[in-house]
């Protein structure tokens, strides 16, 4: 867990800008097991328009659809649904997200 919150720490001091994708109860515990906020990571990609508008709970990070990604507004993508990491980066990248990721399991990974 250290090393995510140590890499999430070092991005925002260089001012990248990391959203996550996948409002899945996994990664919400892990939001919150590991203490990040709304300050770190703004806002949550998912799929489910009924989500959209909603906010995560403690964490409190807005739920918003893939198309916001076509903004280029994000350097990062945190993957929270990272069973399903395969799908979130096609989806992603036919919207225009142009950034990179980051794998949280089973270690801590950053790809393109």
């Amino acid at each position: 867990m250290r090393h995510l919150t140590d890499l999430i720490s070092r991005l925002r001091s260089k001012d990248r800008r990391i959203w996550a994708y996948g409002a899945s109860a996994k990664g919400n515990t892990l939001m919150n097991f590991s203490r990040t906020t709304a300050d770190a990571i703004p806002v949550v990609i998912d799929d489910n328009p009924k989500k959209w508008g909603l906010f995560t709970p403690g964490a409190h990070m807005r739920i918003a659809g893939p198309n916001e990604l076509a903004a280029g507004q994000v350097d990062h993508l945190l993957l929270l649904a990272w069973n399903f990491e395969r799908e979130i980066v096609q989806r992603s990248r036919a919207v225009g997200y142009r950034g990179s990721y980051i794998r949280p399991v089973p270690s801590v990974s950053v790809f393109e």
